[in-house]
């Protein structure tokens, strides 16, 4: 934890070089590095010509243009209850759609489930929230926002994306409930009343 402090990160522009001031801190991009790989993928394709196309890394998608017959991306939602299968859908182009979840990547002990994000306040797993997917034009603001979002929870963090401009999400907290920021659009596999959208804590369903 005394180790945890981003201003203790140095960048030197000029030398592209980081530095860690501290002894014993260690940095790891995995958190955000799929979102810059995918940026640069689509600067190849723009260059080849390629007028649409969908790209993921490790779930994050970038997709643009419209698919061969003329209709949008429809990029699925996992559902964390059932592995490999889907809780809903949006239908998209020119964005990016980026999901964080703990339900792959986790722990049981004690009879506790103890996933892979990190709260840096506590040094512990975040908790209150099972999936974060953001969708905005910027994939790597989105791959940020995901991680962000779920530390603060779902109230806080859904409070949060209601203030951005161009950035929506939804959400699916530890007891199931799905809450959707005040512009987002989703489509629903399950058959209970779809979420309705949330524009202030106090309305949370």
């Amino acid at each position: 934890m005394a180790r945890i402090n981003y201003r203790n990160v140095v960048l030197d522009p000029a030398r592209h070089t980081v530095m860690l001031k501290d002894k014993g801190m260690r940095m790891n991009l995995a958190g955000v590095l799929q979102g810059y790989g995918i940026r640069r993928a689509r600067q190849v394709l723009d260059k080849l010509g390629i007028k649409g196309g969908l790209l993921n890394g490790s779930g994050d998608i970038l997709c643009w243009g419209r698919q061969a017959d003329g209709s949008l991306w429809r990029v699925a939602i996992g559902d964390p209850d059932h592995p490999n299968s889907i809780s809903s859908w949006v239908q998209v182009t020119d964005v990016a759609v980026v999901t964080a979840g703990n339900y792959e990547q986790y722990f049981t002990s004690g009879g506790k489930v103890y996933g892979h994000i990190i709260n840096p306040a506590t040094g512990l797993p975040a908790t209150g929230l099972r999936s974060v997917t953001i969708i905005c034009s910027d994939v790597e603001l989105a791959d940020c926002l995901d991680e962000v979002v779920f530390v603060k929870g779902p109230v806080e963090g859904l409070a949060f994306i209601n203030q951005l401009k161009g950035v929506d999400c939804t959400l699916i907290t530890d007891d199931n409930r799905t809450l959707v920021s005040k512009n987002m659009q989703v489509n629903y596999y399950r058959n209970d009343a779809p979420a309705t959208p949330v524009t202030a804590p106090a309305t949370q369903p």
